[in-house]
């Protein structure tokens, strides 16, 4: 009799976490019945695999980019370092697997199951690290939720430990994947930045070639901003930036009006901000001359003595250049005294 009441009382815990289970699914209206991965969720998975140029020996095989089996390599074991790839492909390469392998996976073994977007790529997540045979989506904590055989505490306790021994050791790495799994996966948010512009250094418009112009941009809840300088409808410029380098710093050689925009993305999709204008102008190189150069041909002479002399007696005409080089003894005016200094500066040299 105590055996049934045990048996029985398991069956309530489980209709109970059913129960609100689907209050929940229901509540959040999200019913995507989800049949491929998401670009938020491509970029997840991305962000949990980090990427790598070349080749490199991971447990079982080797793999590149993204995690994916390098495809240049056998079935034996091959040196670290001998193959390269963009991160384009990679993604590719990334996204085709997916498509092909781990997707189809998820969706066997969660069958009859109505996942929402996130949760759909959470679990992809899952296969794509595990490989997903042997049922390992199927027996996982968060897929026993979503059928209402555990409640989200009890699933998220049971997957941070689920899967995350490597080689037989215990992986503090792969526990760090599985809570960002759960969260990923227990996350009905769904929310990109909620914006994004990008602020020039005082609000200035106008700056000089040569002269550095510092870019800072704003958002919130953003993992990487999306930088974009054009000059007409030609793109300069286009960088990607982490978010915790929020200062982008560029100079200009040639003058004209550019234009910078900016976007901020996360893992759930990016927002793209305004846009400003600004200008920049050729640097203007002002040459220095020697003391009293009047004329300003590079040397105080008596050119320059006899210049200034012709100018007193109103025969010659001085710029407001020549006429601040005359002007020996910086009294704002020029006349017999500034003649005198500078015929004595002469005399001494």
């Amino acid at each position: 009799m105590f055996q049934n009441r045990k048996e029985n009382k398991k069956i309530m815990q489980k209709i109970i976490a059913g129960v609100f289970t689907g209050m929940f699914l229901f509540s959040t209206g999200i019913h995507a019945n989800a049949q491929e991965i998401s670009q938020k969720g491509v970029s997840f998975i991305c962000s949990l695999e980090g990427f790598n140029e070349t080749c490199y020996w991971d447990y079982s095989q080797s793999s590149i980019g993204y995690g994916t089996k390098c495809s240049n390599s056998s079935v034996q074991p091959h040196k670290s370092g001998l193959h390269t790839i963009t991160k384009e492909e990679a993604q590719d390469a990334m996204q085709t697997g997916i498509a092909n392998t781990y997707a189809p996976k998820v969706i066997n073994q969660t069958a009859g199951l109505d996942l929402n977007q996130n949760q759909f790529d959470a679990l992809v997540s899952l296969a794509y690290n595990t490989g997903g045979g042997l049922n390992r989506i199927y027996n996982s904590p968060l897929v026993q939720y979503a059928r209402g055989e555990i409640t989200e505490p009890q699933a998220r306790m049971e997957y941070a430990n689920y899967l995350v021994n490597t080689g037989g050791t215990w992986n503090q790495g792969l526990c760090n994947r599985r809570t960002k799994e759960a969260n990923y996966f227990f996350d009905q948010t769904c929310c990109p930045p909620a914006y994004a512009r990008v602020s020039l250094q005082n609000n200035r418009d106008i700056f000089m070639t040569g002269e550095d112009v510092f870019f800072t941009m704003h958002s919130d809840q953003e993992e990487i901003y999306y930088l974009t300088i054009r000059q007409g409808d030609e793109i300069l410029y286009s960088e990607k930036i982490q978010s915790e380098n929020a200062i982008y710093v560029k100079s200009f050689d040639q003058a004209g009006i550019y234009t910078v925009s900016c976007s901020a993305g996360n893992a759930y999709g990016v927002t793209d901000g305004g846009s400003l204008e600004f200008e920049i102008f050729e640097s203007v190189v002002i040459p220095e001359y020697p003391e009293g150069d009047v004329n300003q041909d590079g040397v105080a002479d008596s050119q320059d003595l006899q210049f200034l002399q012709d100018y007193l007696q109103c025969k010659a005409m001085l710029t407001k250049e020549q006429f601040e080089i005359a002007d020996m003894n910086l009294d704002g005016v020029c006349n017999i005294f500034d003649f005198l200094i500078l015929k004595r500066i002469l005399l001494l040299n």
